[in-house]
């Protein structure tokens, strides 16, 4: 991995980070349980409850966009053309959700897989900073490899859109939200039929459906906005209803 020093204008982008990530920093004290960032390079390796990390990645990215944006005092060490470059710099950012146990130089390598899936949807233009994860059950995924799921966009119009239908869905009964589960395991068709049968009958369901505007009686919305796996991850990750059991980990 190139050093940021070393590419054009390097210097002057390293000193820009150092400045951007002790502001970052600032910007998230109070986060209880939380473990002090460890940097080298470009690169930021924390540790966190599972309830706060989206939180964090949102925070985090819009620190970072606008401290990158807000370059004024930072014009006596960059060349104009770096600081024009420094108002669009984002971030790309992975991170594995695993029970306590796992060892965390195997779920350090693992995020950065995600990471790495985050940046290439920056570098190819399709978001200015981006998130990617995984919320790991058994621990095979690991070594079954990582799902091809695309990186989200943060911040943003549409991940608040995400992040409201994944705290909707987290309040729903546990007994509906793990049928969610079950469902995913059969053919589409078979999803599609099960999970209108189980929104006709229950009232929650149709709560959801209806706090996002979404007429569930039109089966083509029915179909479109049926959770999928990411926004069932989303929803693990936000936090739980009061009277819920803490299962989660790390």
């Amino acid at each position: 991995m190139r050093r940021l020093q070393d590419a054009p204008g390097g210097e002057g982008f390293a000193e820009a980070w150092s400045r951007n990530r002790a502001g970052v920093r600032a910007a998230l004290v109070g986060v209880e349980r939380r473990v002090a960032p460890v940097t080298g390079g470009d690169d930021i390796r924390v540790f966190l409850p599972p309830e706060h990390l989206l939180e964090y990645v949102s925070r985090l990215a819009t620190e970072v966009e606008a401290r990158a944006g807000a370059k004024g005092e930072l014009h006596a060490l960059l060349s104009p053309d770096a600081a024009r470059q420094l108002v669009g710099v984002g971030i790309g950012i992975g991170a594995v959700v695993a029970p306590y146990h796992y060892p965390a130089s195997r779920l350090i390598d693992y995020a950065h897989e995600f990471e790495v899936s985050a940046k290439k949807i920056c570098r190819q233009g399709g978001a200015r900073s981006s998130f990617d994860f995984a919320v790991l059950t058994s621990g095979d995924e690991m070594i079954q490899g990582r799902k091809q799921s695309p990186a989200l966009a943060v911040p943003g119009k549409e991940w608040e859109r995400l992040r409201k239908k994944a705290r909707l869905l987290a309040a729903l009964p546990k007994s509906q939200r793990s049928q969610l589960f079950r469902l995913h395991e059969r053919e589409v068709d078979e999803q599609r039929n099960l999970f209108a049968y189980q929104v006709a009958r229950s009232d929650a369901w149709q709560g959801w459906f209806d706090q996002l505007g979404i007429d569930w009686r039109v089966r083509e919305q029915l179909h479109e906005h049926m959770p999928d796996d990411r926004l069932i991850a989303l929803a693990q990750l936000e936090p739980l209803p009061v009277g819920e059991k803490k299962e989660r980990g790390r």
